[in-house]
């Protein structure tokens, strides 16, 4: 919550969570993992979030840079092409 910095309208916050990331490129956490632990950390940090952005009346978009592709039986990091999956977005707005 500390991290948010106030905006005022039409400015927008992008607020990237990327350790994650950089867990699973650096093998520090195995790809089939990876669904738990971001579980795991939306769970502790993303009420308080929601609770931010819901009393400032603030728009909150939660999306990823990009989706995962399936290829000959492995599921590969958004390689882009005609086999990536959905990029998530899921948006709160009150």
């Amino acid at each position: 919550i500390d991290l948010i910095p106030p905006v005022a309208e039409p400015e927008t916050a992008v607020v990237r969570i990327n350790l994650l990331d950089v867990a699973a490129h650096g093998a520090k956490i195995p790809l089939h993992a990876f669904p738990s632990h971001l579980c795991a950390a939306l769970s502790r940090h993303l009420p308080a979030v929601i609770s931010l952005c819901k009393k400032q009346k603030r728009r909150l978009i939660l999306t990823a840079d990009h989706g995962l592709s399936w290829t000959a039986g492995t599921l590969s990091h958004g390689r882009g092409g005609v086999f990536e999956n959905v990029v998530p977005r899921v948006e709160w707005e009150w």
